[in-house]
């Protein structure tokens, strides 16, 4: 018990010493707390959440009067914290979801337009469903139109027939959580709408908060319209409108392969990279602009007003893009910043990074379990560490240093500014690797050498044109910096067309352990949150994440939810995957080859696979790993199955009678109970998991049984 305490101690000692550091922690035990309440399989009772509370204050106490134990005690209470802030995020936004798919005739007002390859998706607020009560009724509701030309506004009010249903649960264990993110969004159901939805009188807007946000989304929309009239509905033109107004949906499919392939698709989602370098380019402009007055220069701090201009040039560009989860993050992060401008403290530091994390983890604390979190705050902190360490410190002195000829002392710079960039550029690929590998399943392999010439051309000519852009658009001006704007997004489309081109140049993985990466995190964050030796240990600890995390065997036969799509992974000499039909579930069908890290091209299909399988009017049957495994299309074959095989898949039909030799048996009925599948094979003995299974049973998955 001694050595126990003088172990807790020594630690205790070694913590205090890294003085104030042990802050930046906050964020990082917040999200231990979220990532437990998360995991859970159950909704925690409220009293013991509330419970919970006072057990935060308890030890907020106990830390105060008990000091050799207050680091502990400030972990305790912040993990405890986000299990709470997490509980009530939950109960805040819980709300109606629609119960049954099926026709119904609804009516809502349009509140966000989106275009979606050649129709339109709205989200659509003050529900009515016919023949539903308005308790059962949801809340905001997504549905497609057709036509990309319909005479839609934000604001108007619609009515017509649309095929709904709820939300889908992810389309395999593991899989990114659609039903999750709706409910934190209080999207209770999605769908189409058929023919041309009937246009009637605009909703009256009885509160000055719901006036205004109707009034930003028809501006986006309008801009939108606009930008794409000006620069012929081109690729470039929709990149535009998803760097300014932040509609995304114009991208086509091949543009947005390319771009991903080139590692540049952080550009076309407005993050930390556009706020600073839009708000950048403000403050620097608004100071330059000031300087040319020496009255004004010499009396004020001109300074603190650009810094000022600069935030408030921040709020319209959040506003402007959609407040989306990234630009909130981003804007943040810039608003600390700009604040300490304004008030003399260093602009950009780890601190500040950790009060934005902490913040946000507090009011949505399910951002956490999104890719754009995970990557965006991943880089920030890599940079904001390379930013403070003294290796940089000596960089950027050499980079302001030289004498000679001004054309050498520019030469020397630029050769800096790249150098900086392209190191910059590693450390933030490296970083976000995992997290990109682990939600997308691919990483660029050329990501680096394309952002050396995308960021630049991004910073110095893109992102400036396009300040002015939104500045001369009120006044209908927008044409001529467009163009402008134009030609320099054609250069990155042209560099991620080439980049994209090369061999090799995406590296498919396939589903990566969630285990692995949240030691890859936790290994990192001790590198690179601590100061003194012992932070190397993070290293082999990030280390042996990145290995648990690709070790993760991928399943071998998948079966969707709804029994329509199943899937085996074909081992040996045919590196493919083999599907049960090429039409049903196209959208799990391309997100299972992704998890299984296929090319399209290997996919095929079960009578087409090769000679392992063997169809018939009953099903198909195949061999893998000294296993008869089998899918049944029709009932009448399953008593041969009964007796032949060692897997019986029925995903259309129950199976009724009691199989002799199956070890495992899947019907329709376990698909309805439990949603998908993933089943793994080793040496006769099998690992079966479920959507269900993995995700328990809380509110957002209360509609799946």
């Amino acid at each position: 018990m001694t050595f126990q305490l003088n172990i807790i101690r020594q630690l205790r000692r070694e913590m205090a010493e890294e003085g104030e550091r042990l802050s930046l922690w906050l964020p990082v035990f917040l999200a231990i707390g979220i990532g437990l309440y998360f995991s859970l399989g159950h909704e925690p009772p409220a009293a013991l959440m509330v419970a919970a509370g006072l057990l935060v204050v308890a030890l907020i106490f106990l830390g105060r009067f008990w000091a050799s134990y207050d680091v502990y005690a400030f972990a305790v209470a912040t993990i405890v914290l986000g299990m709470v802030v997490s509980s009530w995020s939950t109960m805040r936004a819980a709300a109606a979801i629609l119960e049954h798919p099926g026709w119904y005739d609804l009516s809502g007002r349009i509140i966000a337009i989106n275009q979606h390859g050649k129709g339109m998706r709205l989200l659509l607020d003050q529900i009515q469903l016919r023949s539903l009560p308005a308790a059962q009724t949801p809340v905001l509701i997504r549905v497609r139109v057709s036509s990309a030309a319909a005479p839609f506004g934000v604001g108007d009010r619609l009515q017509g027939r649309g095929l709904l249903r709820p939300p889908p649960p992810p389309v395999m264990p593991g899989a990114f959580d659609f039903q999750r993110n709706a409910y934190f969004k209080k999207i209770g159901a999605i769908g189409v709408l058929i023919g041309t939805p009937e246009i009637t009188a605009a909703a009256a807007a009885t509160d000055w908060l719901t006036i205004m946000k109707l009034t930003i989304e028809d501006w986006r929309v309008t801009a939108a319209a606009r930008i794409d009239k000006h620069l012929s509905a081109s690729p470039s033109a929709a990149v535009a409108a998803a760097l300014l107004v932040g509609k995304r949906g114009a991208v086509s499919t091949q543009t947005w392969d390319r771009i991903r392939a080139a590692g540049l698709a952080h550009l076309l989602a407005i993050s930390g990279l556009h706020m600073g370098m839009v708000t950048g380019f403000v403050f620097f402009f608004l100071r330059a602009l000031m300087a040319m007055w020496p009255r004004l220069a010499l009396n004020c701090d001109i300074k603190k007003i650009a810094g000022f201009g600069a935030l408030l040039c921040a709020v319209l560009y959040l506003a402007l893009s959609g407040a989306a989860p990234p630009a909130e993050r981003a804007f943040v992060i810039v608003l600390l910043a700009l604040l300490g401008v304004m008030t003399d403290r260093l602009a950009l530091s780890m601190r500040s990074l950790a009060l934005a994390a902490s913040l946000l983890l507090v009011i949505s604390p399910e951002i956490l379990l999104g890719p754009s979190f995970q990557m965006s705050f991943a880089a920030a902190t890599v940079l904001v560490a390379l930013y403070e360490s003294p290796q940089s410190l000596k960089l950027r002195r050499r980079q302001s240093a030289g004498s000679g000829p001004l054309w050498w002392r520019i030469l020397i710079w630029v050769c800096w500014y790249f150098l900086l960039l392209a190191l910059s550029s590693l450390a933030a690929s490296l970083a976000t690797a995992p997290f990109v590998g682990y939600h997308f399943h691919e990483v660029s392999m050329v990501g680096v050498l394309a952002n050396l010439i995308a960021v630049p051309l991004t910073a110095l000519w893109v992102m400036p044109a396009g300040v002015v852009v939104l500045t001369a658009m009120p006044f209908g001006l927008e044409a001529l910096p467009l163009t402008v704007m134009g030609f320099g997004i054609d250069g990155i489309l042209l560099l991620a067309e080439t980049v994209a081109a090369w061999p090799h140049a995406l590296l498919r993985l396939g589903a990566l352990g969630a285990g692995g990466v949240i030691m890859f995190t936790l290994g990192g964050l001790w590198l690179l949150l601590w100061t003194r030796r012992q932070r190397f240990l993070g290293i082999p600890v990030a280390a042996l994440g990145l290995l648990w995390a690709a070790a993760a065997p991928p399943p071998d036969i998948l079966v969707s939810g709804d029994g329509r799509l199943a899937a085996v992974r074909l081992t040996g000499t045919q590196h493919a995957i083999a599907v049960s039909s090429a039409t049903a579930g196209r959208f799990s069908r391309e997100k299972w080859r992704q998890a299984l890290g296929m090319e399209p091209a290997d996919v095929r299909r079960f009578k087409t696979a090769g000679e392992v399988i063997d169809c018939d009017n009953l099903g198909c049957v195949f061999r893998a790993d000294n296993t008869l495994i089998g899918f049944s299309d029709n009932p009448a074959g399953h008593d041969d199955d009964c007796r032949q095989l060692d897997i019986l898949i029925s995903p259309t039909f129950p199976v009724w009678q009691s199989c002799e030799r199956p070890i495992l048996v899947l019907d329709s009925r376990d698909l309805s109970r439990a949603g998908a599948h993933a089943i793994w094979l080793n040496k006769g003995e099998f690992i079966v998991r479920s959507v269900a299974g993995e995700r328990g049973r809380r509110p957002w998955t209360r509609r799946d049984r």
